[in-house]
């Protein structure tokens, strides 16, 4: 009994100095500033400190929702092709170039016949390689009751006309006996040629006239006064040549241009060159007709 008593006696005392070492502890930790003031019951002050820059009055706290992606795929847009065909021309009707102005003087002549064909010829060919564009028109002359084939030739960039050719009693297939060209150059006035062919002896052979004018423009006033100029006109010139190839030439000289007649008109006889022309100008009209 002794014994028990002591060792109740020896757990108590233990326990009692257990709780004053945790007493002990606890009040070296407060007194040593590590647990909080506000274990004491006193409130916690936060310092706020101030941001470096100022924040807005109102703060929107709804957070923005993203905006879903569609899981679908894409299709890619196909690129436009490119049409062959421009827009502006209907593909029904064929395309022509932009066409020249055909000589009214031409047209009118054609107009005041009877008309059989008339149009345009893009690319015909020449001789020697080349190539020009050329209207044309065919008709009957109802004083004469003759078929007339005429055609203008155009050439250049852009196009101007060339020549103007007049075969007044055609025959299809058989070379003209006479042809009027007229040559337009835009450096003097035009120059008309006239070739014929003629009987002489029973045989064939032909004439060239070549004839050109000046004139002077009628809006112009002169330096000398009419007197004057009528004195300057000398009226015309006979040449002629009796030789081989027979030569006539008529000139009419006038400096001053009082009678707007100022020019020449020549004939020669050509035996060879005029038949050999009228043939190249039926195969011209073969071609157009070919082509058109």
């Amino acid at each position: 009994m002794p014994e028990n008593r002591g060792g109740r006696s020896g757990k108590f005392l233990f326990m009692v100095l257990a709780g004053v070492a945790v007493v002990v502890i606890v009040a070296a930790l407060y007194f040593s500033g590590v647990f909080p003031p506000f274990l004491e019951g006193e409130e916690m002050v936060v310092e706020v400190i101030p941001e470096e820059f100022p924040t807005p009055s109102v703060v929107s706290t709804a957070t923005p929702q993203p905006t879903p992606i569609p899981t679908t795929e894409l299709t890619p847009t196909p690129e436009p092709t490119l049409e062959t065909t421009p827009t502006s021309i209907p593909t029904s009707v064929p395309y022509t170039p932009e066409r020249p102005a055909v000589p009214e003087a031409i047209v009118a002549e054609a107009r005041a016949g009877v008309l059989l064909a008339s149009g345009w010829v893009d690319k015909l060919e020449l001789f020697d390689g080349e190539v020009g564009t050329v209207w044309y028109a065919t008709y009957i002359n109802t004083k004469t009751n003759e078929t007339v084939f005429s055609f203008v030739l155009y050439g250049g960039d852009p196009l101007r006309i060339g020549a103007i050719i007049e075969v007044p009693a055609y025959e299809a297939k058989k070379d003209p006996i006479y042809a009027k060209v007229t040559l337009y150059n835009p450096d003097m006035p035009e120059r008309i040629l006239i070739f014929k062919t003629v009987k002489v002896e029973l045989a064939k052979s032909g004439t060239l006239t070549t004839e050109q004018r000046y004139r002077f423009a009628d809006d112009m006033p002169s330096v000398f006064s009419k007197t004057l100029r009528f004195e300057l006109a000398k009226g015309n010139f006979d040449k002629k040549d009796e030789g081989l190839k027979e030569f006539n030439c008529k000139m009419n000289l006038d400096p001053v241009g009082f009678s707007n007649s100022d020019g020449f008109n020549c004939v020669t006889r050509e035996p060879e060159n005029a038949p050999e022309a009228l043939k190249q100008i039926r195969l011209l009209i073969e071609r157009i007709q070919k082509t058109r």
